[in-house]
């Protein structure tokens, strides 16, 4: 049975685009490069709905090779339940939203213990 793996937008951003000149990200860039037949042969890969949006945007050339990258990457369903918990987490102040121009973030506020049935 393969481990399961979601992929958040950075990670085929940083499979896809042109080498930085930045050291940091240009690091982060050739492990996503070697990781990603891994990904590909080893895991069971998904993503959000969000994550499917955000590569659409900026250069049409990038955002092809990026939704070309996730072209079978099955979509996780956003169910009533998540919907609810990530309502409360919001509204109870464990957990601030912050927006950006490219992405909106979930800060951790409080430390918190999940558990699963």
């Amino acid at each position: 049975m393969k481990r399961k793996v979601y992929l958040e937008t950075s990670i085929v951003s940083y499979y896809t685009a042109r080498m930085s000149r930045d050291l940091v990200i240009a690091a982060r860039q050739q492990l996503t490069g070697e990781i990603w037949p891994l990904l590909e042969t080893q895991y069971d890969r998904f993503i959000s709905a969000l994550v499917l949006q955000e590569p659409e945007r900026g250069d049409p050339g990038a955002a092809a090779e990026r939704v070309r990258a996730l072209e079978h990457v099955p979509l996780l369903a956003i169910s009533d339940e998540a919907r609810e918990l990530a309502s409360a987490l919001v509204n109870e102040g464990s957990l601030r939203v912050r927006c950006g121009r490219m992405r909106c973030t979930l800060q951790l506020l409080r430390p918190m213990v999940w558990t699963t049935s």
